[in-house]
């Protein structure tokens, strides 16, 4: 078996061969690509892109989000793997692993990892390099019921009644929307609101504040890519590519808005939120903690202008406001892992003092 190491100008190559667009299963979508090149804390060198090969044949690959962590005043280089797959036909031969090795071997062990299956997790423990970092308690709120989405996403079995659970979920919705609207509060007169496509010297004074115990420290350079290259686009139409790729390229509906908070005229905080479909999600939270009651308000208010069925979130603060709500009635406990190679959790003895936000990795992208 060869793997391929790809840098950003050769996967810009990649991505425009004859190769690519032949393939049956392409190792990254274009929009993915575009991000990938375009990631502020990507040098040069970086490999990203680690391409498995049998007898010439493509048979599986591994993504590295190129980025820096900050502990102790030190400054580290260090790359979250996404996306892993292994064609079908080489599954059980060890293909994962051995990608998994050469990624940690190529970064030298200074790697993440967060939104992994379990069978990506086994192939992780087949090479003993990772550690558990931290263990997030979230929460999944839900405001409307939306089974006929959810049931067939967890057993294929619920897609043959299909029409029965869309008539549930009619009917159901039906009386939920009426209460909604009847206990629904209106947001407080005090509170006003800026949508931005960027992040300007009033924002990141607030994210500057708000990001000292931050592992990553995002920065205006970070989270304006964030904003301007999405890993999912909005669209009703087939593509061939959708075919092609093992994860997600489209969504009927991709939202990101990213909206200044105001109390009284006051700028109290700053929010990215991330809507696919009818789930909603918080990647990056910057407010100060008494400002989170403010916060909720305006989360809220956007859940029921924009009729989101659910949110979910790994914030604490912004957690205890929405259980005040009305609006939800069915909560569930979520957990979100973050593992860490083990060498470098073993370099930084205070790394695990620090915190992640929701958006880490690539779970701002998805």
């Amino acid at each position: 078996m060869e793997i391929k190491k790809l840098t950003a100008v050769k996967l810009k190559e990649f991505v425009d061969s004859k190769e690519f667009k032949e393939l049956d299963n392409i190792p990254i979508s274009i929009p993915r690509a575009l991000s990938h090149i375009d990631n502020p804390r990507l040098d040069s060198n970086d490999i990203i892109m680690f391409m498995a090969y049998n007898n010439n044949k493509f048979i599986g690959y591994l993504g590295a989000v190129p980025d820096y962590i900050f502990v102790n005043n030190k400054k580290q280089k260090i790359a979250w793997l996404s996306c892993m797959w292994v064609d079908k036909s080489m599954r059980g031969q060890g293909i994962a692993p051995k990608l998994l090795a050469e990624a940690d071997k190529t970064w030298d062990s200074n790697l993440f990892i967060v939104n992994f299956t379990q069978t990506a997790k086994n192939a992780y423990d087949k090479i003993y390099a990772f550690s558990k970092f931290k263990v997030y308690k979230g929460l999944r709120l839900y405001r409307r019921l939306n089974l006929a989405v959810l049931l067939p996403n967890k057993n294929k079995k619920a897609k043959k009644i299909y029409k029965l659970l869309k008539f549930i979920d009619l009917c159901s919705n039906f009386f939920i929307d009426i209460k909604n609207k009847i206990v629904s509060k209106k947001l407080d007169k005090n509170i006003t609101i800026q949508f931005v496509d960027n992040i300007d010297d009033e924002t990141l004074k607030i994210i500057e504040k708000t990001n000292n115990n931050n592992l990553t420290k995002r920065s205006k350079k970070e989270l304006d890519w964030i904003i301007n290259y999405p890993w999912i686009l909005s669209s009703t139409e087939k593509n061939i590519d959708e075919k092609r790729y093992q994860f997600s390229i489209y969504n009927k509906r991709f939202l990101a808005p990213n909206i200044k908070i105001f109390y009284k005229n006051k700028f109290v905080g700053f929010v990215m939120l991330n809507i696919r479909d009818n789930h909603l999600r918080t990647p990056y939270i910057f407010a100060d903690k008494q400002n989170m009651n403010i916060i909720s308000q305006v989360i809220i208010d956007q859940i029921k202008n924009l009729k989101i069925d659910y949110v979910t979130t790994f914030n604490n603060e912004l957690i205890n406001e929405l259980k005040k709500s009305s609006q939800f009635f069915y909560k569930k406990t979520q957990y979100r892992t973050f593992l860490i190679s083990t060498k470098l959790l073993n370099k930084f003895k205070d790394i695990t003092k620090l915190d992640l936000q929701d958006g880490e990795g690539d779970s701002a992208f998805t």
